[in-house]
Formats: structure tokens, sequence, C-alpha cells
């Protein structure tokens, strides 16, 4: 059946399973607008879209990936803030030739990320559009802690790295290699085959530690946000916000780049290109006064210097190893 043939409190009654309130839900889906209570005096909101053809392909992802991967890049960026995610509205608009199971395929998606993380699914519209997008608002709940901003990285802090990074980046070429499925990975060498379904699985639907980012606020950072746009670029937005400069220790890079060096070889590409460039695997992107107990989530990447001549050019704001980090062209949506 497609959305035309059902009404829209129809698709809603068909949506209803996925709808749950937490202990923070005091009011639901339902009313005009969702009641929430924290712990704190203040709470954290992010927001976020994606729309079909451009955020994804529906020939590489399942509804359900694309439902997984907007709650995961929402929470992700909850958490980043050194809160703990709490609620989760959606706003969908889709042609009216949709399927219904596609919709139900999409929410079961967002259900199981959110409910994971102990969050309630509140709210959110339908609409009719050219085409689908998705637009997904989350809130946290700081729990009494100080937000984490990108404003506190100070000379002589350790930067470090909670999550993978690179691995969605290579799971993008996969796709764009002619492996977005299980059936293709066969083909693929044997030594890389597992490797390569966790590479195209995180491209599709990060896999955000989440807890990292609480761990991280409790034990004193002084910065953080999470990986969605590349450790250089991100990493310099760090730098700017704060004042300062960034370098990155080539060994310890080395720990991300080696595992993907056979599929890199495979593929033609290469693995600091993914390490550095690679956004959306959504890690926890921290920096720690070196007094504070880092986590054991996270490893140290490289330091924090200080910004002499306050250049804002990337060249001059991320080191690696001493030399200016390569930066590819990044992703911008309007961007001819």
């Amino acid at each position: 059946m497609q959305v035309k043939g059902i009404s829209e409190a129809g698709l809603l009654s068909v949506l209803e399973p996925y709808f749950g309130p937490n202990p923070q839900t005091l009011t639901g889906v339902g009313d005009d607008c969702a009641v929430l209570q924290t712990s704190d005096s203040r709470f954290v909101i992010s927001t976020d879209m994606m729309a079909a053809g451009y955020d994804w392909r529906d020939e590489w992802s399942s509804p359900y990936q694309v439902g997984e991967r907007i709650a995961a890049q929402n929470l992700a960026d909850i958490a980043a803030m050194g809160a703990r995610p709490v609620s989760f509205l959606l706003s969908l608009a889709m042609p009216d030739t949709t399927e219904v199971e596609w919709v139900k395929e999409l929410f079961a998606g967002i259900h199981k990320r959110c409910s994971k993380a102990g969050v309630a699914i509140v709210g959110g519209d339908l609409g009719s559009a050219p085409l689908v997008v998705l637009s997904a608002t989350v809130t946290g709940d700081l729990e009494g802690r100080s937000p984490v901003e990108r404003t506190g990285a100070k000379n002589g802090d350790l930067i470090a790295l909670a999550g993978t990074q690179g691995r969605s980046y290579c799971g993008l070429d996969l796709c764009y290699g002619g492996y977005p499925h299980p059936t293709d990975w066969d083909r693929l060498p044997r030594a890389t085959r597992e490797l390569a379904a966790e590479c195209v699985s995180i491209f599709k639907a990060a896999r955000p530690p989440l807890e990292a980012g609480i761990q991280a606020a409790d034990a004193g950072a002084s910065s953080m946000m999470d990986l969605s746009d590349g450790l250089v670029k991100d990493l310099r937005r760090i730098c700017l916000a704060s004042g300062v400069k960034a370098n990155l220790f080539v060994e310890e890079l080395n720990f991300y780049r080696a595992p993907l060096e056979e599929l890199a070889v495979f593929l033609g590409k290469d693995t600091l290109d993914w390490v550095l460039s690679g956004g959306e695997d959504h890690g926890m992107l921290a920096t720690f006064p070196p007094t504070v107990q880092i986590p054991e989530s996270f490893r140290v990447i490289g330091e924090i210097i200080e910004n002499e001549t306050f250049g804002k050019n990337a060249e001059d704001l991320v080191l690696l190893g001493g030399a200016p980090a390569p930066m590819r062209a990044d992703w911008d949506h309007f961007r001819a």
C-alpha cells in the first residue's frame, strides 16, 4: 500500500508501536507538543536534515538503515556536548506514492537506535513533497554537567578520539566501487570481506560511541565535537573556536590506517585520505588537559599547540607531524 491510500491518521496508527515514553517524557505523541522533564535547568537541542538522492541512495541503503543513520548522527551531536540524549522528533515529507512499508521500516531503524540509547520518539510531522526529506530534532539532558563546547581547547591539551575513523569513507568508496551489498563482497579478497562489511555498514549507519561523550565530559574534557565532516576539518573548527593550533601524531593515526591498508590497495585509495578527510564515523573528538585521566574509550592522537599568529587558514591550524595536514575539498551542499 502507498501512503496516498491511507490517511495521515491511518499512517500514524501504523507507526504507533515506535512511539513510546521514557522517564523524561511527561506528554508524548498525541498532543500539540511533547512535554519533557530534565534533571537540569538546561538542555541541549540539535537538528539535522537528510534528502533522498543527496544524503543516501535507495539502491544502496534500506529504509531501516536510513532510519538508523539519521538517528545515529543526531544522537552523536547530543553526546558530543556531554549530554544524555532524551527525545527524538522526526518531520517526514514524501511523495504520495511512497510505500507504507518503507515508512514503517524507516521508523523501525530510528526506534532501534533510539531505544538502545534510552531515547523516546515524542513527535514530528508528516507532509507531501516530490522527494523524501527527513528532518530530525533531538534533545539531551546535561544532568548537571557543563556543556563541553568547541571553545575550551588550550595550549598543551591532548587531542583524543573515541570510536572508528576512516571506515565510513572506506565504506563509501566500496559502494562507489560496486560493493554496496553482502552479495557483492564475495568478489572481494577473502581477507578483507569482514572488514569491508563493517565499513559499508558504518557508512550506511554510523555507530557513534554515545557513552564516550558523557565519559569525556565527566573526566574534564576542555572541548569536544563529533566527527561528521572529517578529522582535519572538524579539528580545524575546534582550533578556530578556541584560538589554537593542533598537531596530529603520525604514528597514532597509523592505528586507524593499518587495518584498512589491504582494502585501500584493492580500491586504489589512500588510507591517510580516509582517516584525515573521512567523515560520518561520528566518533567523539575531544581535547583534555594533561592533568586529567583520559577515559579508556579514547585514544590520544595529537596535541594542542599555541597559535602565535592567530592564523585562520586550514593549513595554518592543523598539522600532521609538524607539517600542514592535507585536506581534500570537503562536501558542501551548495557547491556546484
